[in-house]
């Protein structure tokens, strides 16, 4: 097999392992959605319209061990290293990242990604679904931005997500 043909092999078999896009996918509804593959991977996603901008996404990729947030909050500035706050009623979780402007995926947003196999998953769990279950507002915090989610039409797709998640149905 020659080179370029394995270095193409091997990017194309990468490709796979990147979390889906923060920018509008045609399929979303507006609110609240899960996109569940075959791959053990979920996504629980909010956007304000149909077709619109995801604004926030907790993603779960059990075949690679990651879980993973975005955030896009009004007055983000782009830094280093941040730390989102989800909040909801007294339930509380927080993701360590960062705030990047990455054009082809939506522009400035927080992202995070922490490796998490299945014990992982079930100490993101103990706090990440209290956040999830709580009376709403879903208020997602970075520094002096914040951006207030509703929790109308969560239920549903946040038990979709779990379930593939963190392997529980309820």
């Amino acid at each position: 097999m020659s080179l370029p043909f394995r270095l193409a092999a091997i990017f194309l078999l990468a490709l796979p392992l990147s979390p889906a896009p923060a920018a509008a996918d045609p399929g979303d509804p507006a609110g609240w959605s899960t996109v569940i593959d075959r791959r053990g991977r979920a996504f629980l996603i909010h956007t304000e319209t149909a077709a619109g901008p995801r604004l926030f996404r907790l993603s779960c990729l059990t075949d690679v061990d990651l879980v993973g947030v975005m955030a896009k909050l009004p007055g983000l500035a782009v830094a280093a290293v941040a730390r989102l706050d989800l909040a909801s009623g007294g339930a509380r979780h927080s993701f360590t990242g960062e705030v990047a402007d990455e054009a082809s995926d939506g522009g400035i947003a927080f992202r995070a990604d922490v490796d998490a196999d299945a014990k992982g998953r079930r100490v993101i769990e103990k706090s990440l679904v209290s956040v999830l279950d709580g009376p709403g507002p879903l208020i997602a915090t970075v520094g002096a931005a914040s951006l207030s989610l509703p929790v109308a039409g969560l239920a549903e797709p946040a038990k979709r997500f779990r379930a593939v998640c963190f392997g529980r149905r309820g």
